[in-house]
Order: C-alpha cells, then structure tokens, then sequence
C-alpha cells in the first residue's frame, strides 16, 4: 500500500476534488432552489 505513495495522493486529491464539486452543486441547486421559492 505504501509502495505506491503517489497514487494514493493522486486518489485522496481526486476524491477532495469531487466532494468540493458536490458542496459546489448542492450549494447551487438549494440558492436556486432557495431563490424560486422566493418567486
């Protein structure tokens, strides 16, 4: 497993990648969501 470090940093930087990029969609779709209930 530690004989390949770099893969691992490469997975865990994917992996934080895609969670921003959820936060980023749900955070979108609830102010959107949020500014047509407002509507």
């Amino acid at each position: 497993m530690d004989s390949k470090p770099s893969k691992g940093k490469k997975a865990f930087f994917y992996t934080m990648l895609v969670l921003l990029a959820v936060m980023m969609i749900l955070t979108i779709y609830f102010v959107v969501k949020g500014y047509s209930d407002l509507l």
